[in-house]
């Protein structure tokens, strides 16, 4: 949370911690009924201002105060991934040749592309004399085209920052991220003062089919099946056939024929696992017609744990509970009362212990 007074920037990054500040009046009771209230007023704001202290730092209360003679340090992070068009990336380059004469002589600026690394095209310095490499935003570096990580753009951005500016970061890109998780630093760039600004370039006047959102449960048990969600933009204006392909590992795991209407589709894509390990998951859409390929893919990480071992005590193992467990894909082992250790460690390799069907006196 951010609020401004007054030309100072104030900034909670736990602004739930603010309950701590409903102690205060109580801290103040004792005054009521105290004759001598003269001795206790001392200790009592004492108490209170440190109550308020630490409600403040427990919150993560910081100050930015925006002073008129502070430079302006602007960083542009310019998104030259294969998701990006031609009309894009001339639109950008555009965007940047009419900011730079604005700039004030005193200020610093600095450009860097991303795709899934970052490369620095301008170093931090003053606008003067500043043009950009004539084919700066044209490509991305060989083999860094098919990924886009705004997490790295922003780690990148944030280290390039003076101590002393008002700090401004212009994040061109379409947004479509593919590596990485970009939200994690937002907080510090908060934190540090920067506001970011983000541009977002014209896609073309071309047929376009783009990977939006992959969509992966984060724990699953092997053997079982679950279902991995596509988000799927089709820019076209009639329907067109296409393919979705789920890759484990570099390994095949699943395909699917689709069919995309114009617009967003949420493709739900069956999916099994038979061994436990962690998985990188690769999702790829494929179509005709499609102008960009670079924005068909996504990945996203899968744990897989093994299968639920249960260890039922009961003296029936045909039970309607032990049908319902096997149809489940549990693992189950069946034991009659009195097979039931009487040691804690012989339990530790179940994930559930069933009692099912038991009288009082079969268990002692």
């Amino acid at each position: 949370m951010t609020y401004e007074f007054f030309g100072s920037t104030y900034t909670l990054l736990r602004p739930e911690w603010l309950w701590l500040l409903a102690v205060v009046p109580v801290l103040w009771l004792p005054l009521l009924w105290q004759p001598q209230r003269r001795a206790l007023l001392g200790a009592v704001l004492l108490r209170s201002l440190a109550t308020v202290l630490l409600a403040a730092a427990l919150a993560g209360l910081s100050r930015q105060t925006s002073l008129a003679e502070h430079k302006l340090a602007l960083i542009a992070a310019v998104d030259v991934s294969d998701s990006i068009s031609a009309e894009g990336r001339a639109w950008m380059r555009e965007y940047l040749s009419r900011l730079i004469p604005r700039l004030e002589p005193e200020d610093e600026f600095a450009v860097f592309s991303f795709a899934a690394d970052t490369h620095l095209l301008i170093p931090p310095g003053g606008p003067a004399r500043v043009t950009l490499p004539a084919k700066a935003l044209q490509t991305a570096p060989p083999g860094q085209g098919g990924g886009t990580n705004i997490a790295r753009a922003l780690e990148r951005a944030l280290s390039l920052y003076p101590e002393e500016a008002e700090k401004r970061l212009l994040l061109l890109t379409d947004g479509n991220e593919t590596n990485g998780a970009a939200r994690r630093h937002i907080a510090l760039a908060r934190q540090m003062g920067v506001k970011i600004f983000p541009v977002i370039p014209p896609s073309g006047q071309h047929p376009e089919v783009s990977l939006e959102k992959f969509i992966v449960p984060p724990l699953v048990r092997e053997g079982s099946v679950f279902s991995l969600r596509l988000v799927v933009r089709n820019g076209n204006d009639k329907p067109v056939r296409g393919s979705a392909t789920i890759l484990a590992n570099d390994q095949p795991l699943t395909r699917q024929e689709v069919n995309l209407e114009p617009g967003l589709s949420v493709l739900e894509v069956p999916a099994q696992i038979l061994q436990r390990g962690n998985y990188l998951l690769h999702a790829q859409v494929k179509s005709a017609p499609d102008t960009v390929e670079g924005n068909n893919h996504q990945s996203a990480s899968l744990a897989v744990a093994g299968k639920v071992r249960a260890l039922v005590i009961t003296d029936n193992p045909k039970t309607h509970l032990a049908r319902a467990l096997q149809m489940k894909e549990v693992e189950t082992e069946f034991r009659r009362p009195e097979g039931l250790s009487t040691q804690l460690a012989d339990l530790l390799d179940y994930n559930c212990l069933v009692f099912d069907d038991i009288g009082r006196g079969g268990i002692t």
